[in-house]
């Protein structure tokens, strides 16, 4: 993950769980910053429940230490948290497995929604507390509540992937990224 996206998903108040090279976890974000400016986090535990009882309890990593530590710590997973500034239109977000139970909540789920589970889309704007939401091939506008999804992050292309990419193409194959 860059550190662009990781200070996106901050911003926007979300906690991202990561795990380091021993299987340890720690969870960054969701509960303010501490005194430097930097984004509290849990501190490093056995388990995300670990995470999640203790985040905000330590004060952060600094912008530095995060992009030199982000190079190998592997980002689990994100989960929204209520409090934050509204994300803007044309902002890329994953719709989480958790869809339909959080839009139930609120009598707003739709059985068409459904293909947008698991999908990367784009935000079209906010209504009253939701956010309206494209679908994927954006014919339609859905409302989903903050919970329902996460920022996106687009995986890095690595030179590795684009040269064989570059030699599949050169071969006559059609690359189609989804």
């Amino acid at each position: 993950m860059k550190i662009e996206k990781l200070n996106l998903k901050l911003k926007h108040g979300e906690i991202v769980i990561f795990e380091n090279e021993d299987g340890n976890f720690l969870g960054i974000g969701g509960a303010g910053k501490d005194y430097n400016g930097n984004y509290r986090d849990s501190g490093w535990c056995d388990s995300i429940k670990g995470v999640l009882q203790y985040i905000g309890c330590s004060v952060g990593y600094s912008q530095e230490s995060l992009e030199e530590n982000l190079k190998t710590w592997k980002c689990i997973k994100s989960i929204p948290w209520a409090l934050s500034d509204s994300i803007p239109e044309g902002t890329k977000v994953l719709i989480s497995d958790n869809a339909e139970d959080e839009c139930d909540k609120f009598d707003i789920w739709d059985d068409e929604m459904e293909e947008m589970v698991g999908k990367v889309c784009e935000i079209r704007g906010v209504y009253g507390g939701d956010y309206r939401i494209w679908n994927k091939d954006k014919s339609e506008v859905w409302n989903l509540p903050r919970q329902a999804f996460t920022i996106a992050v687009e995986e890095e292309e690595t030179d590795e992937m684009k040269n064989a990419m570059d030699l599949l193409k050169e071969n006559g194959y059609k690359i189609i990224k989804e």
